[in-house]
């Protein structure tokens, strides 16, 4: 089942990626946009390299959506994703900064990188996507050098957030910012 659902997953996202953007404005319209620049804005500088760079990783980078913020902010960025055709998106669109590097998925682990090679992970809208989103959870964590960072984002499934497999992370995970009851209840300007 595993690898059907990586090969439907796959030719699924291939067939959109040139429209993607424009058939999710829950993710590409100003306030979502401006959510996300504020939070890497943060997570970015706290995940830097004793040399002060910043190596990250987005896991299922779609069309450049976090990477497009993460180059904003000076990082080295590796974009994955399982799909050449979003791949192909993310190249042309920012393939001339100098600091990018692609990396195709095999929709199972994030072979054949390295262990604790990026001070920054991050992941937005893919955990749903994802036959064992635990394991690509375990190889993110793998992949983050001891005392970096690992941020996931947007994640819609109830479930994902609800198994065991979650609640063990999180028993271990380092959880930043806290959670506190007040952070829903801040007044709109």
């Amino acid at each position: 089942m595993s690898e059907r659902a990586i090969a439907h997953n796959r030719a699924a996202h291939d067939r959109v990626a040139a429209v993607y953007d424009a058939r999710h404005p829950e993710i590409f319209n100003d306030v979502e946009q401006g959510r996300l620049a504020s939070v890497l804005a943060r997570v970015v500088p706290r995940a830097a390299g004793s040399d002060g760079t910043v190596r990250a990783l987005d896991v299922g980078c779609g069309t450049g959506n976090l990477t497009r913020h993460l180059l904003a902010l000076g990082a080295r960025v590796t974009a994955a994703d399982l799909s050449p055709k979003l791949l192909d998106e993310v190249a042309r669109r920012f393939g001339g900064s100098g600091q990018l590097e692609l990396q195709r998925l095999d929709g199972t682990d994030l072979r054949p990188l390295a262990d604790g090679s990026f001070d920054l992970v991050v992941t937005y809208s893919v955990l749903h996507h994802v036959p064992d989103y635990a394991t690509l959870v375990r190889e993110m964590a793998r992949v983050t050098r001891p005392g970096g960072l690992v941020m996931i984002d947007h994640e819609r499934s109830d479930a994902s957030w609800t198994s065991a497999d979650y609640r063990s992370f999180l028993a271990e995970a380092v959880v930043w910012p806290q959670r506190r009851w007040w952070y829903w209840l801040q007044p709109a300007r």
